[in-house]
């Protein structure tokens, strides 16, 4: 065992077992305790999209000022396209969430830890409807038939393959956050499949034309001008 840094160790272990073709272990433990001088960090890098190594995450933070100490991987991911399964938020934000409960980690800014169930619910607004958004920054394969929004922090493109409705809201004013609630005006509408590209100003409503057809109703009722709201909020208690 041996420090890093302030109140912060890593622990080497190597043991052998008896049982066939197994033979040496190591393992690497770390053992941190909050302190205002090392605090963890959610990082994935430039984009949700694409795969990354502990490498390419060190290059990114340093880039980003900061120093980094370790790392540990966080979520199981998609072997195909490195997007991670679950939820995934930083300082608030919502950078990647799908319409499941997760028991997730979280970090407070003290630095300490707690484990918890997380549901988020994402509800676009407008006249008087009420939709949800199960997907936030997730691929839109054929089989899913729900709302997806995209933001620049997904990537620089969709890399849609299906053939969709699209939504492109301007005029952004808030953040896509827990408990915040942003306003948006559509831009654009129109059918295309493929890949499109996200500008840094712009948020993106996809749904493929295969999709629940009650959704895909309401959906194209939004006209170029139309004002909406997408709020997000946790439905859990904890």
């Amino acid at each position: 065992t041996h420090p890093i840094a302030q109140d912060t160790n890593l622990q080497k272990n190597v043991f052998f077992s008896d049982d066939s073709g197994v033979g040496q272990q190591v393992e690497y433990v770390a053992e941190y305790t909050p302190n205002s001088d090392v605090v963890p960090a959610v990082v994935n890098g430039n984009s949700i999209w694409g795969f990354r190594n502990i490498e390419n995450a060190e290059k990114y933070m340093k880039e980003q000022g900061m120093v980094p100490m370790l790392g540990i991987n966080a979520s199981y991911f998609s072997l195909e396209t490195g997007i991670p399964m679950g939820h995934v938020l930083s300082d608030g934000k919502i950078l990647s969430k799908d319409g499941s409960t997760y028991d997730s980690i979280g970090f407070l800014e003290d630095g300490s830890a707690f484990i918890a169930p997380l549901s988020i619910k994402t509800t676009l607004i407008f006249d008087e409807n009420e939709v949800d958004i199960e997907h936030i920054n997730k691929y839109p394969q054929k089989v899913v038939d729900i709302i997806t929004l995209f933001s620049s922090d997904y990537g620089s493109e969709t890399h849609n393959e299906c053939n969709s409705l699209i939504l492109v809201l301007g005029d952004i004013e808030g953040e896509i956050a827990i408990g915040e609630t942003i306003s948006a005006t559509v831009e654009e509408k129109f059918i295309y499949e493929g890949s499109i590209s996200i500008p840094e100003d712009k948020l993106i409503l996809n749904i493929n034309l295969d999709g629940k057809p009650e959704l895909y109703e309401t959906m194209n009722s939004l006209e170029v001008g139309d004002f909406v709201e997408i709020s997000n909020d946790t439905e859990s208690d904890e």
